[in-house]
């Protein structure tokens, strides 16, 4: 994580994720032009190579839950969120910008697990999930509100 201005952080990325940006890209591609299944087979190769992708986690969950499977959906958003819920755990309100890209994709997978969560009648479990993206998006920003 680094600081982006008083009170603003950004989630750090390690190394690989740029590494990989190709395969996420070209997944991405092939998934909008109605290949789900090739498109999921490109993101684990991509996945193998860089297992702390929160961009990959979160691509696979929604291809997870697109082809019905929460089980696994859920085990990606969860990655996701638990890899940066460490380093943001102390933050105060408002610290994490959904706005930055660098932070929407744990946006994205506290969302998309919430989601889930709330698809299989954990609603304190989703709602804690959904909080903690509030408490820690509130100020906004540039990306979606906060839900």
């Amino acid at each position: 994580m680094r600081a982006v201005g008083p009170g603003r952080f950004e989630l750090t990325h390690p190394p690989c994720v740029a590494e990989r940006e190709d395969d996420y890209a070209e997944a991405m591609e092939v998934w909008r032009s109605g290949e789900p299944e090739e498109a999921r087979e490109i993101l684990r190769f991509a996945l193998e190579g860089c297992g702390d992708n929160l961009w990959i986690h979160v691509a696979l969950g929604r291809l997870a839950e697109q082809m019905g499977d929460d089980a696994l959906a859920q085990g990606h958003y969860g990655y996701a969120v638990e890899l940066a819920r460490r380093p943001v755990e102390g933050l105060a309100p408002g610290s994490l910008d959904p706005g930055l890209k660098a932070n929407q994709p744990f946006y994205d997978a506290c969302a998309g697990l919430a989601a889930v969560l709330e698809r299989q009648g954990k609603r304190a479990a989703a709602e804690a999930i959904r909080g903690l993206a509030r408490r820690l998006g509130q100020r906004g920003g540039r990306g979606r509100p906060i839900e």
